[in-house]
C-alpha cells in the first residue's frame, strides 16, 4: 500500500526580529512532521554580532511548564539578511535524539514556539515559516516523541 502525504507550509504574520520574545506558535489540528523552519526577511534585518531564533515544543499547548528549549532545532544568524533573503534549518531533532535532518512529529494538542532568543542588532522583520509533512488523523499506539501514545487520542469528535 501506498501512503500519499502532504506537504504544507505555514507563514506568521510580519514579526520584529531586533527584540527577543515569542514570535510565533504553530498548532496543528492533525499530526505533522517538521520537515524545516526559517525566517524570510521582508526588510534588512540588521543582525549585528548575531541573532538567534529557537523552536521550543510545548507537550501540552499553552503550557510553559511544558516546553523544552530549542527542541526542534535553532538559527543563528551573523550577518545581515537582506530583504527577500532568508535562513532556515533542517536539524529537528526528535527529543530522545540527536539527528540531524529528522523530522520531527508534532501531535494535536502540542504547540512549536518560535522564540527569538538573541535579537537583531537595531533593525529587521520579517516572517517564520514552517514546511510540514500533514500525516493522517488516525489514533494508535505508536509512540510519539516522548513514549506518550499518539495524541490524536486527546482530541474528540463532536457529532
Amino acid at each position: 500500500m501506498t501512503q500519499f502525504t502532504q506537504h504544507r507550509v505555514e507563514v506568521s504574520a510580519q514579526v520584529a526580529l531586533n527584540s527577543t520574545g515569542d514570535k510565533m506558535v504553530f498548532t496543528p489540528g492533525a499530526p505533522v512532521n517538521i520537515i524545516r523552519w526559517g525566517v524570510i526577511a521582508d526588510a534588512l534585518i540588521d543582525v549585528g554580532a548575531g541573532m538567534t531564533i529557537k523552536a521550543d515544543w510545548r507537550r501540552t499547548a499553552g503550557s510553559d511548564s511544558s516546553r523544552s528549549d530549542g527542541t526542534c532545532g535553532d538559527i543563528t544568524v551573523t550577518a545581515d539578511i537582506s530583504q527577500g533573503q532568508g535562513a532556515y534549518t533542517e536539524e529537528c531533532a526528535t527529543p530522545a535524539t540527536t539527528a540531524v535532518k529528522a523530522v520531527f512529529l508534532v501531535d494535536p494538542g502540542e504547540q512549536v514556539v518560535f522564540e527569538v532568543t538573541d535579537a537583531a542588532d537595531t533593525s529587521g522583520t520579517g516572517m517564520i515559516f514552517v514546511d510540514y509533512e500533514l500525516l493522517p488523523f488516525v489514533g494508535d499506539d505508536n509512540a510519539t516523541n516522548d513514549g506518550f501514545s499518539n495524541r490524536i487520542d486527546n482530541m474528540t469528535q463532536n457529532e
